[in-house]
């Protein structure tokens, strides 16, 4: 039931399908429905007005955006225990300057959800939806919306995004 405080309410899957066109499926899912979300920001004398980019962020790279601006450095350590490298970027020249920002994601960006998952290198990203559809691929430059499934063409670059996902859930600690 909507509307009471102690009941989460949501919409089922035909409206949240609609509430994301054009992309495919919804959040709680890695395709670009479930993941894509518009960033806006506002930052006076800081942010230019009107500044747009396509470039990708993602919530990772809040940490290292923040600690730029703060000229702060990640700890190595917690309490004498190692931590794991933070795996974001700074984003602030995209704030800056949005599209003409010096921008280049070094590293691939890793999901896990719900034993859902994927990876996205570059305008390539690797989507496990389960074992019925296994690994599909898509270039996001040419198909954002996820319809042309590349997998069965593309079975190197399949495996290589693949063991890419399968070493980072190993270092993290994901289980699938």
């Amino acid at each position: 039931r909507p509307g009471p405080q102690e009941w989460y309410s949501h919409v089922g899957p035909n409206w949240a399908y609609a509430q994301n066109t054009p992309f495919r499926l919804y959040k709680s899912r890695t395709h670009e429905g479930g993941i894509a979300t518009p960033f806006v920001t506002r930052w006076p004398n800081k942010v230019p007005a009107g500044v747009t980019t396509d470039k990708v962020g993602h919530i990772i790279d809040f940490l290292p955006t923040f600690l730029e601006l703060a000229e702060a450095e990640y700890p190595l350590t917690y309490k004498d225990k190692p931590l794991i490298r933070e795996e974001g970027v700074s984003i602030l020249p995209v704030l800056e300057k949005g599209d003409e920002a010096e921008f280049t994601r070094p590293a691939p960006l890793f999901w896990h959800w719900s034993k859902r998952r994927a990876v996205r290198e570059g305008n390539w990203k690797l989507v496990w939806e389960n074992s019925k559809t296994g690994w599909e691929l898509y270039d996001l430059s040419k198909d954002r919306t996820e319809t042309n499934n590349l997998a069965a063409e593309q079975k190197t670059k399949v495996k290589l995004m693949s063991d890419k996902w399968f070493a980072w859930a190993e270092l993290t600690g994901v289980k699938y």
